[in-house]
Parts: structure tokens; C-alpha cells; sequence
């Protein structure tokens, strides 16, 4: 029965440097494992062989992938033959690393995929894998040493293949300048936790983009006037950051809005022309103003529950009414303010109804078919929720109740074809539309944003 004598992970097995003593520490280690005879172990020997045996597989790994990431470069760089190489060859003569006997490659200037999977005699689908493991060990070499002393295993990489391989170009771009934090978190974490923390690593970066996008867009804010030439028409030409335009157009909707009865006849983009007029003059029509106080502002935000609670996710809903994507961060520290009603989708049904009591749409209403329909619900109409009526399908002088399940955001066309043509609507609970029209066609529509069941604790929130 032979002696077991081996150094544990913290001893002459961590091969982290190239100094002669611990790479014969190294060599011995092998060695000692070499000369075990396993069916001769008790239980406590082979957990100290098994451990000792981690740092050994990870530096053969960590190797496997220096090795592929150096056949990589030999592929795509042209070789050309010089005075040193024709030395090599003449040392690789006298059996260094090749022996004559066991070299069936034919060639040894070529190298690439095919040929190291074959001399490693793998598949091609383990090779492929091995590749991406050591892409992973070039992204990432603080990772090297830490497979050769076992901290983390080929699961590790693996975790952080398949986490690249799912997130946006652009994040994955930016993941090694995270290089430190992922290191340590795949020291000290299984791997199935390292894809978590990877998550939380890649929100992050998209957070920032989104912050560094915003940023941009603010500096390139422009606006521009000048005087056509043909026409002698003054023209504006303007670019504004996502939130500015937002807020540009909550205070024109709501003086379009509030003078729209005084000037109703006009073409609406005359109003619309008008109505910034009156704004930029400081507020035309005083004493009407004054006996009409301009609404105040309102910028609604459609954004998941599971975001507003737990921060952004891989399906995350955050954007306006007219479906611009809108900067989570700042949505969820105004949530508190006047300027933004943000509309929380949660799951399940909007309980919003008001019955027989009043015949006009209330704001909640408006809200919640807002986070419903990004457009007409009409099938195949693509006309902007915010250029929409709403429409009672069972009209109210017939009964209809101004409840949710009874309104539809229509555009003016189809709106007025509703009424002119008689059409026939009946609407499902899962808003899924059914339309018939007089001479018996029937379409069917259920809007995209229609919320799906989600989690308890998103719905109880």
C-alpha cells in the first residue's frame, strides 16, 4: 500500500510563475499523483488527490487556450521562413517537442482550428468550445491564473461564454473594462451565480450607455431658422434630446388642447403653428388665460413593475406614449414629480371604470389604453395613439358605459368609418378585437402591449 504525500491547492501545485523552483514543484506534484494507486485510497486520500488535481486540470486548460489563441494568430498572420525559424525546425529535429514517430501532421508550417482539434483528438463541436474559452482567457487574463490554481473551472468560462453570446454588441464591447470585478466574482462565486452577477454587471453597462446616449444627444440639441428663398416663408428646422422633445410637445398638446375649441375650424397644423406662437409670445389671450388656466403638464411613461422595483431586467419596458424608448434611470427618480405619471405594467386587468357617471374619457383612462395601444386599434393601422380619438364601441346614447372594456383609441378615419359604415365591434377580456363589417368581413387585432401574467410579487407590487 503505498504513502499518499500531497501538497494541498495552497501548495506546490499552484503554478503561477515561471521561476525553475515552482515549476519543478509543480513537475513533482504530477509526479506524485502519477504514482498513486487509487483503489488503494481511503476516503480522506482521495479528497486530498481530488483537490490537488484542480489546479493541474485548470493549468493543462489554461494552456489548451494559450495554445488555441496562439494557433489563431499563426492562422491569419503569413508566414514567411527566417533564419531563427530554419533553427527551430533544426531543434524540433532533435525531438524538443516533436518526435518523428508520433508526428503524422504532415506539415508543420500550417496550422489553424481543424488541426489543433485533430492534434488534441477532439470533435469540432468541443473545439469550437474550447476556442470560446480561450477568447474568454484573451478578454480576461487576470482569469489564467486563476484556473491554474483551481479558484474557477471551465464552468466559469463557459458562464461567461454564454453570457456574451446574449447580450448587446455594444455591451459586450464594453465587459472588459469590467475585467477586475468579474475576476473576483468568479473567485468567489459558483458558476451559476457568476451568470447572475454577470446579468446585474451587464445592466449596468446599459445603464450607462443609455446615460452616456442621453448626454450626447443634449450636446447635439440644435435648433435653426432662415427665410426660403422661394416662398419667403420663415422655417424652423430643430433637433432636440429625446426628454426635451417630450417635454416640447406635453406644453404644445396642452395649449393645442386648450385653445382647440377657439380655433377648431383651422387645419390642425395651422393651429398647431398658431398655438407655439401664443407660447413663444409669453401667453396670448390673457383674460381668456386667465379664466382657462392651462392644464398642467403631463408626460406619461410606460414602464414594468419589476423594473420600478428592482431595477432594470432583460425585458424591461421603459419608453413614452408614443413609444420612444425613455432613460430608466431617470424615469424611476422622477417618479415622484408632477412631470411624469409613469404607468405601471403589472399583469392581469386595469380596473378603471367610471360606468354611466360621465360620458368623456378620464386622464387614468386615457393612461391606461395609452399602455395598452401604441397605435389605432384597428388591424393594420399604424396611425400614433396620440393622434387618436377614443370610441365608445357600444355607443353611450345607447347605454355604453365609459369603462375600459368599451374603449378603443381609433384614428379619425377609421373612426368616422365606424359610425358612416355601421361596423359590428366586440371586444374579448384579453382585448383581443373583433371587427365586421357591413358586408361581412371580419378582422381580428389584439394589441402588443396588452399586459401577460406576470410574477406575484410584480403583480401584488
Amino acid at each position: 500500500m503505498c504513502t499518499l504525500v500531497i501538497m494541498g491547492v495552497s501548495g506546490g501545485l499552484q503554478h503561477q510563475g515561471s521561476g525553475k523552483s515552482t515549476t519543478s514543484s509543480f513537475l513533482a506534484s504530477i509526479g506524485r499523483l502519477c504514482e498513486l494507486d487509487p483503489s488503494t485510497l481511503t476516503a480522506a486520500e482521495v479528497r486530498k488527490a481530488v483537490q490537488a488535481l484542480r489546479p493541474v486540470r485548470g493549468w493543462v486548460d489554461h494552456l489548451d487556450g494559450q495554445l488555441r489563441s496562439r494557433a489563431h494568430e499563426l492562422e491569419h498572420t503569413p508566414q514567411e521562413t527566417t533564419e531563427s525559424e530554419t533553427e527551430s525546425d533544426a531543434e524540433s529535429d532533435t525531438g524538443t517537442l516533436a518526435d518523428p514517430a508520433t508526428d503524422q501532421t504532415g506539415d508543420g508550417d500550417q496550422i489553424g482550428a481543424e488541426t489543433v482539434d485533430k492534434d488534441s483528438g477532439i470533435g469540432a463541436r468541443e473545439g469550437r468550445r474550447r476556442d470560446a474559452r480561450s477568447k474568454v482567457l484573451d478578454l480576461f487574463p487576470d482569469l489564467g491564473p486563476l484556473l491554474e490554481s483551481g479558484q474557477i473551472s471551465t464552468e466559469h468560462l463557459d458562464a461567461i461564454v454564454g453570457a456574451l453570446a446574449s447580450m448587446d454588441r455594444e455591451i459586450a464591447a464594453r465587459i472588459a473594462d469590467h475585467s477586475e470585478k468579474i475576476c473576483d466574482e468568479a473567485s468567489r462565486q459558483p458558476a451559476e451565480v457568476l451568470r447572475r452577477a454577470l446579468g446585474r454587471i451587464a445592466q449596468q453597462i446599459a445603464t450607462d450607455l443609455g446615460i452616456e446616449r442621453l448626454e450626447q444627444q443634449k450636446r447635439a440639441t440644435r435648433l435653426r431658422h432662415w427665410i426660403d428663398g422661394a416662398t419667403g416663408m420663415g422655417r424652423i428646422h430643430g433637433e432636440l434630446d429625446p426628454d426635451s422633445y417630450q417635454l416640447f410637445i406635453a406644453m404644445l398638446e396642452a395649449e393645442v388642447n386648450r385653445q382647440l375649441r377657439h380655433r377648431g375650424q383651422l387645419h390642425p397644423d395651422r393651429h398647431r403653428a398658431l398655438c407655439l406662437l401664443d407660447l413663444m409670445a409669453g401667453g396670448a389671450d390673457a383674460l381668456e388665460s386667465a379664466a382657462s388656466p392651462q392644464p398642467s403638464l403631463s408626460l406619461d411613461v410606460l414602464i414594468d413593475a419589476q423594473t420600478l422595483i428592482s431595477g432594470p431586467h432583460a425585458g424591461s419596458l421603459c419608453e413614452y406614449a408614443d413609444g420612444t424608448p425613455a432613460q430608466i434611470s431617470e424615469v424611476i427618480a422622477s417618479t415622484c414629480t408632477a412631470e411624469l405619471h409613469p404607468i405601471l405594467i403589472s399583469g392581469g386587468t386595469l380596473p378603471l371604470s367610471v360606468g354611466r357617471k360621465v360620458r368623456m374619457v378620464t386622464p387614468s383612462q386615457t393612461r391606461a389604453l395609452r399602455a395598452i395601444y401604441a397605435t389605432c386599434a384597428i388591424p393594420g393601422c399604424d396611425m400614433a395613439f396620440t393622434r387618436c380619438q377614443i370610441h365608445h364601441i357600444l355607443p353611450w346614447e345607447r347605454g355604453g358605459p365609459t369603462d375600459l372594456e368599451n374603449l378603443l383609441p381609433l384614428c379619425g378615419r377609421h373612426h368616422h368609418l365606424c359610425h358612416d359604415e355601421r361596423w359590428v365591434m366586440h371586444l374579448d377580456p384579453n382585448r383581443t378585437l373583433t371587427v365586421t363589417s357591413i358586408d361581412g368581413t371580419v378582422e381580428q387585432a389584439t394589441p402588443d402591449r396588452w399586459p401577460r401574467p406576470g410574477p406575484p410579487t410584480a403583480s401584488a407590487a
